[in-house]
């Protein structure tokens, strides 16, 4: 039943449907616009139609504007078409909880896997390796509060750990769970796999994706002014553009100023952005890189440590005696670290052609009992 539910899904998507009352309508102009596609069916995914987690803030903005709806951003991740969507549509006033897991696939199995993103919270990273990923597995991801610009950002790891177990927990209540992060997101995962062995959790893996352990100094602090470039390099890239914003130029300007030129600089390359979304991410952003955490965990992790790398990683480490670098995350676990590498470098893992290799491996790592 479940291979029929998904080959009708198929069909339904290669179908040009028209929506079939004023919600569906409202919800197809709006993505017309938004995506720039001319007639949008109401089992046309919005994702596949060109659609990102930015995109989907604005598409939640415009929802509030038009049609005074409001909705947490993972409601369209977990109802990707208007078909779907239109049935979780709410008065405006509902329970908003912006640090809500994401569900990027729902598998037909029990295997899944929880990741937690970079430094910027970009939960639509792991997109991809949703597709790749087999039928039977379910990935989910963390966005971080502070995202949307509705709440500010969590200040710790371990405070962010603990509200991510928290949402975790109401997918799985009991585990066992695989864990993964990404660059940042690896210091969190760690965190989260501490905490739930604490509380006698099983963590049957923690999954980090080119990243270094935890480290035990304080690292140099990030400027609000080096946030703002970095979130302006990051959606200007995200829409096939470039934006470069001086350094010094950002440096002489008040907080708020600083915004402003970041939203009317994204405006003039046709990017129309929310300003309290753009703060959100912005903060986020900054908060996630000054944020100093050292390890606590005095006996190590019983779960084993599986470190994914490209050459770059290497390089980085300056392997020694033929050993391939373990990112000092061996210190951390009593378990030996295990190392695979992938190809391509840290910023496009988990892009197409580099992210396949990953879904392999994870789909192999799942598949164990």
């Amino acid at each position: 039943k479940t291979l029929q539910a998904l080959d009708l899904s198929n069909k339904l998507s290669q179908v040009y449907m028209a929506p079939r009352n004023e919600v569906e309508r409202e919800l197809a102009k709006i993505w017309s616009n938004l995506l720039n596609v001319e007639k949008v069916s109401i089992y046309d995914n919005f994702f596949e139609l060109g659609g990102h987690s930015l995109t989907a803030i604005r598409f939640m903005a415009e929802l509030q504007k038009v049609m005074n709806f409001e909705l947490p951003v993972m409601a369209l991740f977990e109802s990707p078409t208007i078909a779907e969507f239109s049935s979780v549509c709410l008065p405006k006033g509902i329970d908003n909880d912006p640090s809500s897991v994401v569900r990027i696939k729902k598998g037909t199995g029990n295997d899944q896997i929880f990741l937690v993103p970079g430094v910027i919270g970009y939960t639509m990273v792991f997109y991809e390796l949703g597709k790749h990923l087999a039928a039977d597995k379910s990935l989910y991801a963390f966005q971080p509060q502070g995202f949307t610009g509705i709440l500010e950002p969590i200040q710790s790891i371990e405070e962010m750990a603990a509200a991510y177990i928290t949402e975790m927990q109401k997918v799985d209540p009991v585990g066992p769970y695989t864990i993964g992060g990404y660059s940042f997101g690896a210091r969190v995962a760690y965190e989260m796999a501490v905490q739930l062995e604490r509380n006698n959790f099983k963590v049957t893996s923690l999954v980090i994706f080119d990243a270094e352990a935890p480290h035990l100094e304080d690292e140099e602090p990030m400027t609000m002014a080096e946030s703002v470039q970095t979130i302006a390099g990051a959606v200007a890239n995200w829409s096939g553009q470039e934006l470069i914003l001086e350094e010094a130029t950002l440096e002489e300007k008040t907080e708020e100023e600083k915004f402003q030129l970041l939203q009317s600089s994204l405006q003039a390359l046709h990017i129309d952005f929310p300003l309290n979304q753009l703060k959100g991410v912005t903060k986020v952003i900054y908060t996630n890189s000054n944020i100093n955490y050292r390890p606590a965990y005095e006996h190590g992790l019983a779960a084993p440590i599986k470190l994914l790398v490209t050459e770059d990683f290497d390089k980085q480490g300056q392997e020694q005696e033929g050993q391939a670098y373990d990112g000092k995350w061996q210190d951390l676990t009593k378990e030996n670290v295990e190392i695979t590498r992938i190809s391509g470098n840290h910023l496009v893992i988990f892009e197409t052609p580099h992210v396949e290799k990953i879904a392999e491996y994870l789909n192999q790592l799942l598949g164990k009992k």
